[in-house]
């Protein structure tokens, strides 16, 4: 969920009944905080942590860090941190490309390290990545005009999150029911 890039300044009722929706649905929710590829202070990133919780209470199952710096696993594990002691159970971090194993266990329980146009190939996540669970692993794909019912099951069995969407981040595919009877 993203009120205002971050959880902006106010309690927004549409959000509040989208979450509870989700929920209700046995879907998580993660909150969105912008890091700035590490340039943002904790201070700040702590900031915007706290005003989901008191904006919307303890609703969202974990955070979602964008703008990831690849280079900077100590400053994830501070914020991962302080996510989960202030009880959001996932941290799920978006450098939209591969990170270094020093990411994996510090920084966040999942990362994004695909966020293109078009589903990458099954072969994508060969190699190192193999070697972790699945669920270290997401990628948010854009632009996918039409679903493609088995790249997303092979990629299903490589990724522990999937995101797929036809054009922007503002508007769900008109395939989304069908995706998630695919996942």
């Amino acid at each position: 969920m993203n009120p205002g890039s971050g959880p902006g300044t106010r309690t927004d009722p549409n959000y509040v009944t989208g979450i509870s929706a989700l929920k209700g649905a046995g879907i998580q929710t993660l909150a969105y905080v912008p890091t700035l590829y590490g340039k943002r202070s904790h201070v700040e990133v702590s900031n915007d942590i706290d005003a989901y919780s008191t904006l919307y209470g303890r609703v969202f199952d974990g955070l979602f860090l964008d703008e990831m710096a690849r280079d900077a696993p100590d400053y994830y594990e501070r914020i991962s941190s302080y996510s989960k002691q202030n009880g959001y159970g996932m941290v799920v971090g978006n450098p939209g490309t591969d990170v270094s194993k020093d990411y994996i266990g510090r920084a966040a329980d999942a990362f994004v390290i695909y966020e293109n146009a078009g589903v990458p190939s099954p072969s994508f996540l060969n190699g190192w990545h193999s070697g972790y669970a699945k669920k270290t692993w997401a990628f948010i794909a854009h632009h996918v005009l039409t679903l493609d019912p088995d790249l997303v099951a092979q990629n299903r069995d490589q990724v522990g999150l999937l995101y797929l969407t036809d054009s922007n981040y503002h508007s769900f595919p008109p395939y989304l029911a069908q995706l998630i009877a695919l996942l």
